[in-house]
């Protein structure tokens, strides 16, 4: 399978299922939540060697004067 082809099943299955106010960064695998005072980060990473992707979720607290993004598990 293309990558283009798991480009779209992506993209269509964010759309089901993630909140109308998600968004997607440009054409890439990022999805990002404002929340106001913070945003969550939905990146789907492709995986080098199979069909697939790895799911990383960050967020960032925008009154936080660190440089360090918070990791969800």
């Amino acid at each position: 399978m293309s990558s283009d082809n798991i480009n779209k099943i992506i993209k269509k299955l964010c759309k089901e299922i993630f909140p109308k106010d998600v968004f997607q960064k440009g054409n890439s695998r990022v999805y990002i939540d404002d929340n106001g005072y913070y945003f969550t980060i939905i990146e789907f990473q492709p995986h080098s060697l199979k069909n697939g992707t790895y799911l990383n979720v960050g967020i960032d607290f925008l009154f936080d004067k660190s440089d360090i993004c918070y990791i969800i598990f």
